[in-house]
């Protein structure tokens, strides 16, 4: 299951630390005119340019002060079986590491900030994160809470996060703060 997380609001993020919200501007599409003039009458009045953006750039996340570090914390995430985390980053001049924290915000044995292979000198779309030999999937029995609901923060160190892969099952939950199910039932108008 693929959840693409472009950052563009603060949806999924519980709390962000020195983080600072930067928009891609686009590049002139070098296939440019992506549209011409099929016929001799049409040259000089027929012709659309583009601009694009590279994929799921649109938007950049970065530390505000370059000599601290950007924090972000996702809201609870409910992992799927087997799945892997992967960031979209630029960490050329910089590292991005992350680590798994449970529902109470205490880090998961094995998946800390340190128990993380850094993502550095690298720049990519798909880059997977990993602890070692493990994966995302693998933490989800190691969390204290019940049900082993699973946090990812993210520090970058002069990198930029554009998106990210979250192997969240339920992309769209019910608001935990209105509390279960049967809780909401009792508000629904009767028929």
């Amino acid at each position: 299951m693929s959840n693409i997380e472009l950052f563009l609001d603060s949806h999924r993020i519980s709390w962000e630390h020195n983080i600072d919200r930067q928009l891609n501007p686009p590049r002139k599409f070098e296939g440019n005119p992506i549209l011409e003039g099929e016929h001799p009458w049409e040259a000089s009045f027929v012709a659309v340019y583009g601009n694009v953006l590279p994929r799921d750039r649109f938007q950049a996340l970065r530390p505000r002060k370059l000599h601290l570090d950007g924090i972000i914390e996702t809201k609870p995430l409910d992992i799927v079986e087997n799945s892997d985390l992967k960031l979209n980053v630029d960490a050329t001049h910089g590292q991005v590491e992350v680590e798994l924290v449970d529902y109470d915000g205490t880090a998961i044995e094995g998946f800390s900030r340190t128990d993380c292979t850094a993502i550095e000198d690298n720049n990519g779309l798909d880059i997977p994160v990993r602890w070692g030999d493990r994966m995302i999937a693998q933490a989800t029995g190691m969390a204290a809470a019940r049900p082993p609901h699973v946090r990812v923060r993210i520090y970058l160190k002069q990198a930029s996060l554009f998106a990210a892969d979250l192997p969240d099952e339920n992309p769209w939950p019910i608001p935990r703060e209105y509390g279960t199910t049967s809780d909401l039932e009792h508000m629904s108008p009767k028929a």
